[in-house]
């Protein structure tokens, strides 16, 4: 007698409920120390000098203190230092130049005629609430700058005294916390966490932004300071956060912020040193050690000096910019000039040392302030890094601009001012073009492209800054209707106005252009 054994199936499993997120709460007082573990840490010693304790939230281990006086060093070396405010504003140059106009890149014609004859054609200009030189493009300018120099900014999306859309860009030392309290005490966010200006909620959800009056500073704002919040909802922070737990922007400037302070004074000294040696114009050893005293008397009485003659200096002479120093000569007297070392190469190589690592700091390479002897893979090396960091900066401000076009084209179509379209939120921007060194053999690699399907003429005009495409090819359409139109009221053909280089070169002569060449005697082929 057989028997069957029935293999029952599993239940399945039953549904888990999702985690509930963590709340960011403090950690209480924070203890230091240092114990022994897996990985071997560094104790403290008289050797190796005193460290930070860095394990904490981001947020929490940046006072507000701290957070002003890193935004003043960096704007200190950035007004100071050319180096830096070269590299800074060259990097703004490549990311933003004269392009990033909003364009719509849906389907509705409709919509995008109007978005450009509301939001191109007379928005951009008038974007900003301050009016012109501050329009659109020239915000996106500056906040590029500010990202480096001040670490982050904020745009208030607010209007005009007619209801109009406007953007009010807000720099970072605006935006603090009365006497760098940690809680707000009244208002309607009584309670709630608040630091360096921002308040959160318990999951770290910035709610409002707490603006300064103009004329706080100097480090502290005292408390008492009434609080001015501006809602999460209408302000845009932008800033390039290297922290989950980060809650304010460092500037790039910062990373190397020592190095830059040191070489600033260290340039300073040197040309301090260089200045005192170039006054000296020459070196005279005599058996005294001075100057003549009768010549050097007449010569101090002559410019209203003093009469007397135990305190006339004897010991330099001074003749236009430079002077004369005088030295007892052990031996036979005589007269040098100086000759100058300095800065010597020894200095210059530590100062390029220095140099490129506070450059790195502010991701753009040193090679795009001196090019000298670089070449070929290096040459490939540094276009890559610069459109690396080119595309990075072009993507941290690109949504938070993108968020004020967008906020703009909706307060038009609630004003009746834009027609409804299904996706009018399908915008994006023209950008500058694409950095390089090469830019003919850049420019027909992408006519190859285009030509073998690898590439479409969309990206090529976009990444070019021509900006729409279609307006290109409009553009092209109208060039060429006028180039006919000219052409048949000169009687000409059209080659001569549009491509009046090819039309200057003699036609080929082919077989079927010369009928002796084309006949059977000649081994030409005759139709049938």
């Amino acid at each position: 007698m057989s028997r069957t054994r029935t293999r029952q199936r599993p239940a399945p499993p039953a549904a888990v409920a999702p985690r509930p997120a963590i709340q960011a709460t403090d950690l209480g007082p924070y203890r230091g120390g240092y114990g022994t573990g897996l990985v071997p840490n560094s104790e403290d010693s008289g050797t190796r000098g005193w460290r930070p304790k860095l394990d904490r939230d981001a947020a929490r281990m940046v006072s507000q203190y701290q957070q002003r006086a890193m935004l003043s060093d960096a704007r200190f070396i950035f007004s100071r230092v050319g180096q830096v405010s070269g590299a800074i504003r060259e990097k703004r140059a490549y990311a933003v130049g004269k392009a990033w106009v909003p364009q719509y890149l849906g389907n509705d014609a409709r919509y995008k005629a109007a978005f450009n004859q509301r939001i191109q054609r007379s928005w951009l200009g008038n974007a900003d609430l301050r009016g012109r030189p501050y329009d659109f493009q020239c915000d996106v300018g500056i906040g590029s700058l500010a990202l480096d120099r001040d670490g982050d900014f904020f745009i208030l999306l607010t209007e005009s005294e007619n209801g109009s859309p406007r953007l009010q860009l807000i720099e970072s030392h605006r935006i603090g916390s009365p006497g760098g309290q940690n809680l707000v005490t009244e208002g309607n966010y009584k309670g709630l966490k608040m630091l360096n200006g921002i308040v959160y909620d318990e999951y770290d959800r910035p709610l409002a932004y707490n603006l300064l009056p103009a004329d706080a500073g100097y480090g502290v704002i005292p408390y008492g300071t009434a609080y001015n919040f501006l809602p999460a909802s209408a302000v845009q922070h932008v800033y390039d956060p290297q922290y989950f737990s980060q809650g304010r922007g460092v500037p790039t400037i910062c990373h190397g912020i020592l190095d830059w302070y040191d070489m600033h004074e260290m340039r300073e000294a040197e040309k301090t040193g260089v200045k005192a040696f170039s006054k000296h114009a020459m070196v005279e050893y005599n058996d005294t050690g001075r100057a003549d005293l009768s010549a050097a008397y007449t010569a101090n009485r002559t410019i209203g000096g003093t009469a007397d003659a135990s305190k006339v200096d004897t010991s330099v002479k001074v003749i236009e910019d430079g002077l004369i120093r005088y030295f007892r000569a052990g031996s036979g007297n005589k007269i040098e000039s100086l000759e100058g070392n300095r800065p010597g190469a020894a200095w210059e190589s530590f100062m390029d040392h220095i140099a490129r690592s506070a450059h790195r700091g502010m991701d753009w390479p040193i090679e795009m302030h001196d090019l000298r002897g670089i070449g070929g893979a290096s040459v490939r090396g540094l276009v890559s890094q610069v459109k690396r960091s080119v595309e990075q900066r072009q993507e941290q401000l690109w949504s938070p601009f993108r968020a004020a076009v967008l906020y703009a084209a909706a307060r038009y179509m609630a004003r009746g001012e834009l027609p409804m379209a299904d996706d009018w939120d399908n915008v994006g921007f023209s950008l500058p073009a694409t950095f390089g060194v090469d830019v003919g053999r850049d420019q027909e690699n992408r006519r190859l492209n285009i030509a073998m399907g690898l590439e479409t003429v969309a990206s090529y005009v976009t990444e070019s800054g021509e900006g729409d495409l279609e307006d290109h090819f409009r553009a092209n359409a109208r060039a060429s209707a006028l180039a006919q139109r000219i052409a048949e009221e000169e009687g000409v053909d059209i080659e001569h106005v549009y491509n009046p280089g090819a039309a200057s070169q003699p036609a080929a002569t082919t077989l079927a252009d010369d009928p002796a060449e084309n006949s059977p005697e000649a081994g030409g082929q005759v139709s049938q």
